[in-house]
């Protein structure tokens, strides 16, 4: 399911270089001395076989300076939530206000029309 790309015939350099320019490839495998799988992440069914004779190329990261602290990404979760839940209530609440509103509203009507109608029966 992780497989992007089967590409033949291709050579180890080929097969590396193709790996490096591709954004959504995460690993390239070398195999058979001519096919080149990239694969993507999340990578999946991984076995170990000395006998298969394949080379992976794994894509890793220069240095780690364009990666966000994970501490401000949690607090920015927990506003997002705390927002979503502030925005939850405040429309559930309303909701309830104008459903209590519209009740009362058809009772007064209701009520309207029933002394209408005896008015006009007594008279």
């Amino acid at each position: 399911m992780s497989d992007s790309v089967l590409q033949k015939p291709f050579t180890e350099e080929q097969c590396q270089k193709a790996c490096m320019e591709d954004c959504l490839c995460s690993v390239a495998i070398f195999k058979d001395g001519s096919s080149c799988w990239k694969k993507k992440l999340p990578l999946s069914n991984g076995r170990y076989d000395v006998t298969l004779g394949s080379k992976a190329f794994l894509k890793v990261r220069k240095d780690n300076t364009s990666l966000v602290p994970t501490i401000p990404i949690m607090a920015n979760k927990n506003n997002n939530r705390k927002t979503l839940v502030l925005v939850g209530s405040v429309l559930f609440s309303s909701s309830a206000i104008l459903n209590v509103a519209f009740i009362v509203a058809i009772c007064v009507c209701t009520s309207f029309i029933f002394q209408y109608k005896k008015k006009l029966r007594s008279a």
